[in-house]
């Protein structure tokens, strides 16, 4: 690469066809809060995340299923309140497993179980074991990450 930017790299872009039909993945936003930095330090903010979460485990109790939290703190406090029959459900990534080990073990058990994580949101595929997803918060995108600001560039929404 004479002389050319390290930065510079190729990047093909590929779209395909979502192999679930429109009906079968709808967004049902329910807006427990605004969810900002300050909110989410807030307790009855967090019952009120938690009590949801609750809820939609139980509405999906025979299902197994996936929960995305924004950081561990976060998916504790879930854990910690919610019913004790939907916190045994719970399947937790942890920094220091591999994350891989507790996918394995969701495939692989019979019982509804439920993932929940901060850190399984790109690469994974769970076409037959997940029947409900729960995303606690959508994440702002990173600031400092150069694509963001490519794509800000363009487009400032």
């Amino acid at each position: 690469m004479d002389g050319e930017d390290d930065d510079h790299h190729l990047v093909k872009f590929i779209q395909i066809k979502s192999d679930f039909p429109v009906e079968h993945r709808t967004i049902y936003p329910l807006n427990v809060a605004y969810l900002n930095y300050n909110n989410l330090q807030s307790t009855e903010v967090k019952s009120n995340i938690a009590r949801s979460v609750d809820n939609l485990m139980s509405l999906h109790a025979k299902d197994k299923g996936i929960i995305h939290t924004t950081s561990y703190e976060q998916l504790n406090f879930i854990k910690e309140n919610i019913s004790q029959i939907n916190a045994r459900r719970l399947l937790v990534t942890d920094p220091e497993i591999q994350g891989d080990e507790v996918i394995y073990q969701h495939e692989n058990s019979i019982r509804p179980t439920v993932l929940i994580s901060p850190s399984l949101h790109t690469g994974l595929d769970l076409k037959d074991l997940s029947r409900f997803q729960i995303i606690t918060k959508v994440p702002y995108p990173n600031k400092s990450d150069r694509w963001t600001n490519a794509k800000r560039e363009v487009d400032q929404e």
